[in-house]
């Protein structure tokens, strides 16, 4: 198969709930990442904020996206955005307390693809508010400890906890299509995510975000593979042993 997709034509997943990948700092899909959007995600947030708020195109914006998937993907941040980095560094041995994280003077990285900017974009156009929420959890636990322990224990919660609010909920569903446009480069809207708790078996459709997502989708890394049609491993690569997967990922 050869060509782009039309990432306007609606498919049904062809894909399985288990997944056996695991990959750089955690556990990969951090048990998220499956058809089934069994994701890892939002808990206590803080109150809703103003509806377009998140510019796609705001550095700042951009650094706490890219720390948001990291900590929801359990894939670190410079992989997800090659050259993305922090400042101010780490220090050998570390400085304690580390000094906090200084955005104006961070890096979001600047490769080619930019893949980071289309997902940014995509969740900011259909649910703004909720966008906000999870950035400004991000924001809260910029200097936590363990950054992204704090935002995955925060992140945690029944639907049906009388504390959580709609915005809550709103946030909470959309990580878990955030989760689901990295790993298989497709949006599956957080309405039908919502509804896999009532009917499990329910077969959610999804959209291919775009020609580029579909040839980035991080589910084929793990799996040291590549998308139908597309393939950046040198010809006859299948003649020999893979590469470790730390290559891939």
């Amino acid at each position: 198969m050869t060509g782009a997709l039309d990432h306007q034509r609606r498919f049904t997943p062809d894909i399985t709930e288990e997944d056996e990948h695991t990959v750089t700092r955690r556990t990969v899909l951090t048990g998220a990442a499956a058809a089934t959007a069994a994701a890892t995600v939002p808990a206590a947030l803080d109150t809703a904020a103003r509806a377009d708020s998140v510019d796609p195109n705001s550095r700042e914006h951009m650094l706490l996206f890219v720390l948001l998937s990291s900590a929801l993907t359990g894939i670190a941040a410079n992989k997800l955005a090659p050259g993305f980095r922090l400042e101010p560094r780490p220090t050998n041995p570390p400085t304690v307390p580390a000094p906090p994280i200084d955005l104006a003077k961070s890096v979001p990285g600047s490769d080619p693809v930019d893949v980071k900017r289309e997902y940014l974009t995509w969740a900011n156009e259909k649910y703004p508010s909720a966008l906000e929420n999870l950035l400004q959890l991000v924001r809260k636990n910029l200097n936590a400890p363990d950054r992204d322990e704090a935002i995955i224990n925060a992140l945690q919660f029944d639907d049906d906890d009388k504390s959580k609010t709609p915005s809550d909920l709103d946030a909470k569903y959309l990580a878990r299509s955030i989760v689901l446009m990295w790993y298989l480069g497709a949006w599956y809207e957080p309405a039908e995510l919502k509804a896999l708790r009532k009917d499990p078996k329910r077969v959610p459709t999804f959209r291919v975000v775009s020609p580029k997502a579909y040839t980035q989708a991080w589910a084929l890394r793990v799996a040291q593979a590549h998308p139908m049609g597309f393939s950046e491993m040198q010809f006859g690569y299948w003649t020999r042993p893979p590469n470790p997967r730390v290559d891939f990922t």
